[in-house]
């Protein structure tokens, strides 16, 4: 019997077949005898006690080029030759009776333990894989273990023989090669480079992770070439397998931009190169790399666009315009039907951009835009030229006759107002149009010559059409020289305010006047008004000049008011345009005229016009009554003209209304014109403001006009607008003359105010 302390065995060994012979164990606290042979194997007999079986063919196990071992049913080492020993950096006698898992790295004893399983329940008879040992020192070997199970004639499993081969170099290469690949991976991961190569007979790609990535196909080591070829998009699917095969077949290198068709129907951008090689093997070969270049792709084309197109509308812009216009004036073999240019360009804009302010300037130039690409004819070019100017670009069709259906299904889609921050807008147009003829040349010839006729179109009333004329550039040359001696004209003093006496509809007794600038220009003598007040306000012009007219005014009258010329009561009127009103500083400008000047805000009128609330009438409105809280009168002129209902009139913040010649001049003619004046009249009386007939030329007007209640009256039947010096004569004479009419005793709303 083994004695206590003696190494513990199964009570099953292995069977008698004849190839060992068996003695007593020694050396392990069994009968005493000497140590065991080297190589002895350990087993125990039918009465459990330990027995040595010494193979047949021990010097082969000993010999083995190979790590050898035999373990018991527990895992415990009954043989080791010295290769294995050598490979866990043991001595065979100590490893005699260690289990297989005190070796095993921690990592790795889930793995062993699940091969012996499968050998003990039959699943396997040799089970195959790559464990980890731990030496003493703490360093890691690899070993390829190769494990067969034992077993009796009856079939049971008795033990386990395995062969250790050492592949630590081995695993060692292959985890640097790992290591380097993905390392590669992530390299190409961060660059967006693929790459891949393709075989010569079956042409079948091999392509790295990230070719894979941007493919949008599952990491595999081979991808047919049909199922590459189904991911390019199908306008590039052709140049690109015809590129391959020139690659594969003859040596042509690849260089190929083109499109993947993304899952989610997007397409990305990539840029192909491949070359040809021929393998070790001889046979040919393309090796080849795939950039993805979508992000610079579209940021290419992102400046590209931005180089062409508006950035606030997305409409082409000048530089683009200007090109398809060349190239469809160049185009060979196009028909002799001209083309037509429209240059289109909003009315008053700059006054909505100031009173409402540049983001709802930038929102109804948007809204615009939309309005204008409804109208636009498939195939043709719109464009925003800058500013508030667009232009149209017609390639087809009979000229000019669908030009000018295009002007008017512009002005039909302007008809309705726009909507602004809540501000109904109502914007017009002016438009001219041109087209190509045989001097119009390039694209800047015709540009220019539907802007000319634009041109005209404003200096004819704006929100208008007019086509390009004979003599057109000539005028627009002229009208440029005026501009520029405009911009001279305060300089070099040229300008002269001129007034226009207000008289009492029953007394004649001068009221106030109203300030009209006049231009004596050095070489064309005086120039109307007509011709130069509108240059000044499609140039913005009419701002600096209206304030010199202003401040004009203010100290006139306050030299007549220190002469002696008029009383306290009397009054300067001072027009102010939609441009001027909407300027920021307006109010401060006025006040500061009234402190220069030392005047009362009573004795200033500032007058407006009915359009001046074409381009918002909440804006328009507000500004008004700033004025209005520094004790200025305000005055609606040309009363009649425009499209005021007398519901708005109630709403505006005016005190005075000038009723338009064009009513005055109906006065005496029928007894509607006389019953249209008096209607005015008894409105404006009733919202108690006070009432001036305009263009009064004759006598009898004077006095019907007195007769139906008319307060203050101005025209020609007292005096022309005229110099201050020759008005101050006027109205000191019309002073002296003023008595009321015999019998008529004036109304109280016709007293001065």
């Amino acid at each position: 019997m083994a004695k206590p302390g003696a190494l513990s065995l199964q009570p099953s060994g292995p069977c008698s077949n004849g190839s060992t012979t068996r003695r007593l164990l020694t050396g392990y606290e069994g009968d005493g005898a000497g140590p065991a042979a080297p190589g002895a194997e350990l087993w125990p007999d039918s009465h459990g006690r330990a027995v040595v079986a010494v193979p047949n063919d021990i010097d082969v196990f000993g010999l083995a080029a190979l790590g050898m071992v035999i373990a018991d049913l527990t895992g415990r080492l009954r043989r080791v030759n010295h290769e294995f020993a050598r490979l866990v950096g043991r001595s065979e006698l100590e490893l005699l009776g260690m289990l297989f898992n005190s070796l095993t790295s921690p990592v790795d004893i889930d793995l062993g333990n699940r091969a012996m399983a499968r050998l003990l329940e039959n699943t396997d008879e040799t089970v195959s894989f790559d464990k980890r040992y731990l030496r003493p020192d703490g360093s890691v070997v690899w070993a390829e273990l190769n494990i067969r199970s034992l077993t009796c004639a009856n079939g049971d499993v008795y033990g386990f023989l395995a062969q250790a081969v050492d592949i630590t170099d081995r695993r060692r290469a292959e985890t640097a090669t790992r290591i380097e690949r993905q390392r590669l991976d992530e390299v190409q991961h961060m660059a967006g480079l693929g790459s891949f190569e393709q075989d010569p007979v079956s042409g079948a790609i091999f392509p790295s992770g990230e070719l894979c990535r941007i493919l949008g196909l599952p990491t595999s080591k081979t991808v047919a070439l049909s199922t590459l070829m189904g991911r390019v998009h199908h306008e590039d699917r052709a140049a690109l397998g015809r590129a391959l095969r020139e690659c594969l077949d003859g040596g042509a290198p690849v260089d190929l931009v083109h499109r993947l068709s993304g899952t989610d129907r997007t397409a990305r951008w990539v840029h192909t190169r491949a070359c040809s090689m021929v393998g070790e093997d001889g046979q040919g070969k393309v090796l080849g790399t795939t950039l993805d270049i979508t992000s610079r792709k579209r940021a290419e084309d992102a400046l590209e666009f931005h180089t062409f197109h508006d950035s606030l509308t997305g409409l082409a812009n000048r530089a683009l315009f200007l090109s398809e216009v060349d190239k469809v004036l160049l185009e060979t073999g196009r028909p002799a039907e001209p083309v037509a240019v429209l240059f289109l360009d909003l009315d008053e804009f700059k006054t909505v951009n100031d009173s409402l302010g540049h983001t709802a300037g930038d929102r109804l130039l948007r809204a615009v835009a939309g309005r204008l690409q409804s109208v636009t004819p498939a195939g043709d070019v719109l464009a925003r030229l800058g500013g508030d100017e667009f232009a149209l670009l017609l390639r087809s069709g009979s000229m000019p006759q669908v030009a000018q259906q295009v002007a008017g299904l512009i002005e039909d889609a302007f008809s309705l107002p726009f909507n602004v921050n809540g501000n109904e807008v109502p914007v017009s147009a002016s438009i001219g149009i041109a087209t190509s003829h045989p001097l119009a040349r390039t694209s800047e010839d015709l540009l220019r010559d539907a802007d000319l006729a634009m041109y005209l179109a404003k200096q004819n009333g704006k929100a208008r059409t007019e086509m390009v004329r004979p003599g057109l550039q000539d005028q627009a040359l002229k009208r440029l020289a005026l501009i520029s001696d405009l911009h001279q004209a305060l300089a070099n003093g040229e300008l002269e305010v001129f007034y226009q006496p207000i008289v009492g509809a029953h007394d004649r007794a001068p009221v106030g006047a109203e300030s009209l600038v006049r231009w004596y220009h050095r070489r064309r003598g005086l120039v109307s008004p007509v011709d130069f007040v509108n240059v000044a306000e499609s140039t913005g012009y009419i701002v600096p000049l209206g304030h010199w007219v202003l401040r004009e005014a203010c100290r006139q009258l306050q030299a007549w008011r220190q002469a002696g010329t008029v009383d306290d009561q009397f009054y300067v009127s001072v027009n102010l345009s939609p441009r001027q009103l909407a300027e920021p500083g307006l109010v401060d400008d006025v006040g500061r005229a009234l402190i220069d000047f030392e005047l009362p805000a009573r004795c200033l009128v500032l007058e407006v016009t009915e359009s001046t609330f074409t381009l918002g009438f909440d804006a328009g409105l507000a500004r008004l009554q700033e004025l209005k809280l520094i004790g200025l009168r305000i005055a609606l002129d040309d009363y009649g003209t425009g499209y005021s209902s007398l519901n708005r009139l109630g709403r505006l913040p005016i005190d005075i209304v000038k009723i338009d010649k064009s009513f005055i001049d109906r006065l005496l003619v029928s007894p509607e014109g006389r019953a249209l004046v008096q209607s005015v009249l008894d409105v404006t009386h009733a919202l108690g403001k006070i009432s001036i007939a305009e263009g009064v030329e004759q006598a009898e007007q004077c006095d019907t006009l007195a007769d139906l209640g008319c307060d203050h009256i101005q025209g020609y039947l007292f005096a022309r607008p005229m110099p201050a010096d020759e008005a101050a004569r006027v109205l000191a004479q019309l002073t002296a003359c003023s008595a009321p009419p015999t019998g008529v005793r004036p109304p109280e709303n016709a007293m001065r105010h």
